[in-house]
């Protein structure tokens, strides 16, 4: 695995055997479903609750995280960086590297590969973000 950007496919899936655990897919489902209730739609939750007023990207960790069964380091941690989209012009993929490679949060990481999932792969359209897996 490399610390470039890079996109992540099926066949990419397929080599990690990346896969959502049921009581992951489950809770997953509900969080979609309270933001229908409260927001109108999960991606409204994440619209209004991701970002303060100046933030042009958050790291979060992946709250919906999948298990990579190939991958058999402890200490192994998924985060998303979601790009604020008011200023999503601003952001290229070379900057979104650097940006994680030099983030204090990773600081004690090896980070193991970053990455954003094809389009038909994202359940999150509309907010650009960036999966990023490191170990200690």
């Amino acid at each position: 695995m490399s610390n470039t950007l890079s996109k992540m496919s099926k066949e990419d899936i397929n080599i990690l055997k990346v896969e959502r655990e049921p009581e992951v897919r489950d809770c997953y489902e509900i969080h979609k479903r309270l933001g229908i209730e409260l927001y109108g739609s999960s991606l409204k939750l994440l619209e209004n609750n991701l970002f303060s007023l100046c933030d042009q990207y958050v790291i979060r960790k992946c709250r919906f995280s999948y298990k990579f069964v190939n991958i058999k380091e402890k200490g192994l941690r998924h985060d998303v960086m979601w790009i604020n989209p008011k200023y999503k012009e601003n952001w290229s993929d070379g900057r979104i590297r650097d940006q994680v490679n030099n983030s204090l949060k990773y600081k004690n990481r090896k980070i193991l590969k970053i990455w954003e999932n094809e389009v038909y792969l994202r359940s999150v359209r509309t907010i650009r973000h960036y999966h990023i897996l490191s170990m200690y």
